[in-house]
């Protein structure tokens, strides 16, 4: 799909310059810049707090509690196979029997 190392400009260039960064750095970057982050500090300037990074997940070893109330029960949406799915060809194990 060519989305490795240097798949972004952004990302070809801070390579170059020498800039390799670290999985637990992506995943904070990712964690705090998403919607549940805390944008690295922005949120507690708009009086906003509790936004999720590393640290804050590491503190807590049971988990954060992002909702309240989800829901559960059976999903709405189908996980079975399509019934216009190709069959499988003979000799096949499943058909065997």
């Amino acid at each position: 799909m060519g989305l490795g190392v240097g798949a972004f400009p952004l990302q070809r260039l801070a390579h170059r310059l020498g800039v390799r960064p670290s999985p637990r750095f992506l995943a904070d970057a990712l964690l705090r810049t998403g919607p549940a982050g805390d944008w690295y500090g922005l949120r507690r300037l708009l009086g906003r707090r509790g936004g999720l990074s590393v640290r804050r997940l590491r503190k807590a070893p049971h988990g954060v509690v992002l909702a309240e109330h989800q829901r559960t029960g059976p999903s709405s949406r189908s996980t079975q196979a399509p019934l216009h799915a190709a069959p499988a060809p003979p000799g096949h194990p499943d058909l065997a029997m």
